[in-house]
């Protein structure tokens, strides 16, 4: 395989990103155009195509900052947007396609975790208004939506499902046109968003119980519910996730997409990187990559593991795009 040329011809899809949380720490140091200086370089390198950036919020803004954090993340991105025209905000797949002709990096908005919206139903309207086409229902805590899993070996009946409002909030994202992220979700909540919507849904970052059997990872059953209701798992490359050994190990980040196409086909299966060095995670932390601009390892690693050229443009962004196209 030519490496050089196939990633050049692939559509690359980062499924869950910390770029929003970078901006805010970055921009409190007194820093400015911080994608073009900080980002742009990898993402270049490494021919992403497109992102979900997420909104995450540290514990020190929960509850009473939520709101105020979050459009300060996304007021900063904006601010970058304005400046950068090798950026787009994404929006539908009409901008995805505009992204893939122009050769700019689509960036799409999601908030990690629904505390911004605390249990104020109609704040969801303004976070579509304003750019917002994902939603993880929790991160690994509690809130108003629901219970999020824990990270340990025991705490997978952690908490309780969906709350009433949880509820109410992804029938009302399925009507506003946004896309439920159950990465970060319980057991009981995922059962319950299975229940209660009828649309497409993804989770993320997310990775395989049945190599790693922690509650933070999905179960084959899991799995298989989200490929049926034509749903897409973006591979975790946090090596606490995929790696016994909690190092990086592309053996180990094989054995997990094998395992996920094994339990829901091979359309459901994309990347979700949750890169973390950015960050100044430290070493133990960090991924299968330390950056997008190495994102060719990977292809280049699930090629010499018996991967099919047209397997890999599905994991690398192909199935994100066909998924993204029919989801709304």
């Amino acid at each position: 395989m030519d490496l050089k040329k196939f990633m050049k011809e692939t559509p690359v899809v980062d499924m869950h990103f910390d770029l929003l949380m970078d901006l805010s720490a970055k921009k409190l140091r007194g820093e400015t155009d911080i994608i073009k200086n900080h980002h742009m370089s990898n993402f270049r390198k490494g021919n992403i195509n497109i992102i979900i950036a997420a909104v995450f919020l540290e514990d020190m803004y929960i509850p009473d900052k939520a709101l105020h954090e979050a459009l300060d993340q996304i007021a900063y991105f904006m601010e970058e947007l304005g400046k950068n025209d090798e950026i787009h905000l994404c929006l539908s797949y009409e901008d995805i396609d505009y992204c893939l002709k122009n050769k700019k990096t689509g960036i799409f908005i999601s908030l990690e975790g629904a505390e911004p919206i605390m249990n104020d139903i109609y704040l969801l309207d303004i976070f579509y208004q304003l750019g917002t086409r994902f939603l993880g229902i929790t991160w690994s805590r509690r809130n108003y939506a629901g219970d999020g899993c824990k990270f340990g070996i025991s705490d997978k009946n952690y908490g309780g499902g969906l709350t009433e409002f949880g509820i109410e909030l992804i029938k009302k994202c399925e009507k506003t046109g946004i896309i439920p992220d159950v990465s970060h979700l319980n057991d009981k909540g995922l059962k319950d968003v299975l229940k209660y919507t009828a649309k497409p849904f993804i989770a993320s970052h997310s990775n395989s119980r049945k190599l790693i059997d922690i509650s933070r990872n999905l179960s084959d059953k899991q799995i298989e519910k989200i490929a049926k209701r034509g749903g897409i798992i973006g591979v975790n490359g946090y090596n606490r996730f995929y790696c016994p050994e909690n190092k990086p190990d592309m053996d180990y980040f094989a054995a997990n997409i094998k395992n996920i196409i094994e339990a829901g086909g091979e359309d459901c299966i994309g990347i979700g990187l949750d890169i973390m060095d950015h960050l100044g995670e430290n070493e133990n932390q960090s991924g299968i990559i330390k950056n997008h601009s190495e994102m060719g390892a990977i292809a280049e690693g699930l090629f010499e593991r018996g991967f099919k050229e047209e397997q890999i443009k599905k994991i690398l962004g192909g199935n994100f795009l066909s998924f993204y196209k029919k989801a709304l």
